[in-house]
C-alpha cells in the first residue's frame, strides 16, 4: 500500500472536493432528505392572517405537531402553508384558527380534526 505521502495530490484534492460539495448540499436540504422528513404539507384559507408567521407552531389537542411554513395571499384570502407531523389524522373537515400563544401576542395554528381522512 503506498504511503498518503506518495499519492496524487491531485486525485486527493479532487475527491476531497467532491465530498466537501455533497455534504454541503446534502445539509442545505436535510430537511427534503426523504428519509428525514416526517412531515406532511398542508394549506388552509383565512380571511385575515390574524397575526400568524411563517415559523409559528401548529397545534392539535394542544400539542405541537407542526410549523407553519408560508403565507401568501390568494385573492382575497391569505393562504397559510403548514406542515404536520406523519401520524397525525386530519379528517377533510378539519377545522384550523388561529389563537394567542403569550400574552405578548405570539400566535399559533390551532387545528381540530373532523370528519374521515388520511393519515398525515
Amino acid at each position: 500500500m503506498k504511503r498518503f505521502s506518495e499519492r496524487n495530490r491531485i486525485v486527493i484534492a479532487a475527491v476531497g472536493s467532491l465530498l466537501l460539495v455533497v455534504v454541503a448540499l446534502g445539509a442545505m436540504n436535510f430537511s427534503k432528505l426523504p428519509l428525514i422528513n416526517d412531515h406532511s404539507g398542508y394549506g388552509a384559507a383565512f380571511a385575515d392572517s390574524a397575526g400568524l408567521a411563517q415559523g409559528d407552531p401548529v397545534s392539535v389537542a394542544g400539542v405541537d405537531v407542526g410549523t407553519i411554513s408560508g403565507l401568501s395571499l390568494s385573492g382575497s384570502h391569505v393562504l397559510v402553508q403548514f406542515t404536520v407531523q406523519n401520524g397525525v389524522t386530519l379528517g377533510d373537515r378539519t377545522n384550523a384558527s388561529a389563537k394567542v400563544l403569550t400574552p405578548l401576542g405570539q400566535e399559533y395554528l390551532d387545528l381540530e380534526p373532523a370528519g374521515t381522512g388520511q393519515m398525515a
